[in-house]
């Protein structure tokens, strides 16, 4: 093929992109939403037999698009796996999706609706001297659960059958309770952050370094437990909201030593910021500019004539 050509192709490319972004209808692009998360699977393999798999959903390509990744962990088909990439295309005016499993089957799928049926349905493949089409049909769909099916037709999709189904239900790592009800302070940090911490040396010159904060709840939603880990300290923080006094107490503990700090609290103020410090205020600890996917923190240091310094500042963005 000639260059000219090649230019025309991929002008033509991105003319379709932008024409078609100009039509795009913003709920459906949130079709597939409800989707997204961590699911347990099962189903009926017959004589009272359960197979079961884990289902995670995310969603990647700055919100465009959604992967999933699917493991069978029981059940006659244990150690099944596959990937699926589902997007809606503007220029198309349609979802599409490409799976592909641990058998190297691979299926390429376009979207459609049928009032609340989510569904994602091939063009007729041959298989045995047929033509069949395959699709998978989301319905029942509810916050916490949903029923998938993966049916077959031979008829040019007048009858269907169904060869498998699935019922998920939400897989609830991150519940919250007894946290803070009023505001929702650090349950808003909730996930995983890449992190670039920049530390003040003795020189006074800022070091900067990546670094990662996974935050999680443990026992029953009632404490949230983070983790930090740069190049050159490990730690965990363990926070809990405390309903009595209105505040949030914090301790923390390293590798640099091996003691656990004192209990710090924790308030938010009317914008937002999250400030914890000690009984003495020697040091104030701000979380801030707080949005869905990004923070910003910082550590200031209570100086000899009272003023507080910044010693160190993160900034973090959500994986």
């Amino acid at each position: 093929m000639k260059i000219k050509q090649l230019a025309y192709l991929f002008l033509l490319v991105i003319y379709a992109n932008t024409f078609g972004q100009t039509e795009t209808s913003k709920e459906k692009e949130q079709y597939f939403d409800f989707w997204i998360g961590k699911w347990n699977a099962t189903w009926d393999e017959g004589d009272g037999k359960q197979g079961k798999g884990i289902n995670i959903v995310t969603v990647t390509l700055d919100g465009k698009s959604i992967h999933e990744n699917f493991v069978v962990t029981e059940g006659a088909q244990k150690g099944f796996k596959g990937v699926s990439m589902s997007m809606y295309v503007p220029f198309l005016k349609r979802w599409k999706q490409s799976w592909n499993d641990n058998t190297q089957s691979y299926y390429d799928f376009t979207g459609e609706f049928e009032g609340d049926r989510r569904i994602f349905k091939t063009e007729p493949i041959k298989i045995k001297e047929k033509e069949v089409i395959l699709r998978m049909v989301f319905h029942d769909i509810k916050k916490d659960s949903f029923t998938w099916d993966w049916e077959a037709s031979i008829d040019a999709g007048k009858t269907w059958k169904q060869n498998w189904q699935i019922f998920y239900t939400r897989i609830q790592e991150d519940k919250i309770s007894n946290l803070s009800p009023e505001k929702p302070d650090f349950t808003s940090l909730i996930g995983n952050w890449n992190c670039i911490v920049s530390n003040l040396d003795k020189d006074g010159n800022w070091k900067e370094a990546n670094a990662k904060w996974e935050w999680k709840t443990i026992l029953n939603g009632k404490v949230i437990q983070d983790y930090w880990e740069s190049p050159t300290m490990k730690g965990i923080n363990i926070r809990t909201f405390n309903p009595k006094t209105g505040s949030w107490m914090n301790a923390w503990v390293n590798d640099q030593n091996n003691s656990i700090s004192e209990i710090w609290t924790a308030n938010t103020k009317d914008d937002g910021t999250i400030m914890m410090t000690d009984d003495k205020k020697s040091f104030e600890i701000h979380f801030y500019n707080i949005k869905q996917d990004s923070f910003d923190w910082k550590w200031d240091v209570r100086q000899e004539d009272g003023s507080l310094k910044t010693i160190s500042k993160i900034k973090g963005t959500r994986i």
